[in-house]
């Protein structure tokens, strides 16, 4: 987990604990309903995009660069 302010405020993560004795399904309908929002492209704080759609918007140039890749 990122616990700066802005990891709170701007990323997208999420942590888990889960209790044998409760069996985890209400953690595990939660995870699902949040997945299924952020691939249906419904969640509010993420733009789901296909390679190509990001390829035509130049968005792969925000990606980080290994270390021996040459500058973009």
């Amino acid at each position: 987990m990122n616990e700066t302010a802005y990891g709170w405020l701007h990323n997208w993560e999420s942590f888990h604990v889960f209790c044998d004795w409760d069996g985890g399904t209400r953690h595990v309908d939660a995870e699902e309903k949040s997945f299924a929002l952020l691939w249906a492209d419904r969640a509010k704080r993420a733009r789901v995009l296909d390679v190509p759609a990001a390829v035509r918007e130049e968005l792969l140039r925000f990606l980080p660069r290994d270390d021996d890749e040459p500058e973009r």
